[in-house]
């Protein structure tokens, strides 16, 4: 179990990640720069997103999870294991039990949310040293043709070395890689970390245990 003081957390850390998407305006504008899309407004189901079907079963809890004003669901993961089997296994799991805690009882399945699960990792994903991977359903036989169930899987990495993403997206994958801010948002994003909640200065005597 390791232990860190506030003033030793980065974005890496759930912790401080978390705080620091509860921004309303920085998560709408970090969740645009990861798909280069725009977003007219989100909002948070829930402070903080668990989904428990069954006893028997497992449940998870979700870092970020988002609505768009059309609906679609945003969910977002700072992952730091480097166990890619287990991650690719995870994404699975979690469509699955989003899509379950979607649909209610009698509801027919055109009813579901399109989605968007996102890993950010900060190590080196796949084998192509990119710093983005993009997974949707498509056809084996004839790739042009796409299923459209509306779900989209998203493994960001902080070690890509092509020039394959834009300018914005590299700066923030940059930043959770541990560079300096480069630009507005990121120098924003970098000052959550000392604004005060519930009245206390959370940069004082704080020590964060996970």
């Amino acid at each position: 179990m390791a232990r860190k003081t506030y003033d030793e957390l980065t974005i890496q850390d759930n912790f401080l990640f978390q705080k620091i998407m509860r921004n309303k305006r920085i998560c709408k504008q970090t969740i645009q720069r990861l798909l280069d899309i725009d977003i007219k407004d989100i909002s948070y189901p829930e402070e903080e997103k668990s989904i428990d079907v069954r006893l028997d079963s497992k449940s998870i809890r979700l870092d970020v999870y988002v609505n768009d004003d059309k609906g679609t669901v945003f969910n977002i993961e700072m992952q730091t294991t480097k166990d890619m089997e287990e991650l690719v296994k995870r994404t699975r799991y979690y469509q699955a039990m989003i899509d379950i805690d979607l649909l209610e009882k009698g509801q027919d399945y055109e009813a579901l949310n399109n989605t968007y699960i996102i890993f950010i990792c900060t190590f080196e994903v796949f084998t192509g040293k990119r710093h983005k991977y993009t997974f949707r359903n498509m056809c084996a036989e004839d790739k042009v043709i796409e299923l459209e169930d509306g779900t989209t899987k998203l493994f960001l990495s902080t070690k890509g070395d092509k020039d394959d993403v834009s300018m914005p997206l590299k700066n923030f994958l940059d930043y959770v890689d541990g560079h300096a801010p480069a630009d507005e948002l990121m120098k924003e994003i970098d000052t959550v970390k000392y604004t005060q909640e519930s009245g206390h200065d959370k940069t004082k005597g704080y020590t964060i245990t996970f």
